[in-house]
């Protein structure tokens, strides 16, 4: 029992991401994410997208977030005829979260 106590107490961080949803169009389909830190320990994360199998753009594809700062801001360029099921993954080095948008 005390494991799992000091299990709980160590600090962590705790990446959720918030909101990812479409934000315009053009020659790319411009995504927009945000992503929060509601751990206990700051840290830094990579910042990837995939259609499929293939890797889109991410911008910033790195960030540091520290604890409960607000939201960052990713911008996702997906090109057109690409769109279908969009994948964001966050990996704070240990952790990975991710959320699907699908078109449709």
């Amino acid at each position: 029992m005390r494991l799992l106590e000091w299990l709980r107490a160590k600090p962590r961080p705790d990446v959720r991401i918030l909101t990812l949803e479409p934000t315009g169009a053009g020659t790319f389909v411009e995504f927009a994410a945000s992503i929060q830190n509601v751990g206990t320990r700051p840290c830094r994360c990579g910042i990837t997208a995939t259609v499929g199998d293939r890797q889109v753009d991410c911008t910033p594809s790195i960030v540091d977030l520290a604890v409960n700062e607000p939201p960052k801001r990713i911008a996702i360029h997906v090109p057109r005829p690409d769109v279908g099921e969009l994948v964001l993954r966050v990996n704070d080095g240990k952790r990975t979260t991710s959320r699907t948008w699908t078109e449709g």
